[in-house]
């Protein structure tokens, strides 16, 4: 689960998602299930 900016949404396995360039959105990822999971995360 991906928190970006104020919705909640489902993040699939393999699944990606870029945050606005803008500087002022809020995001998180969330684990909200009993299973460990891998993350990869890089930025530019």
């Amino acid at each position: 689960t991906i928190l970006l900016g104020k919705e909640i949404r489902k993040l699939p396995p393999g699944a990606a998602y870029k945050i606005p360039p803008n500087g002022k959105t809020p995001h998180s990822t969330i684990n909200d299930t009993d299973k460990i999971i891998k993350l990869f995360w890089f930025m530019n």
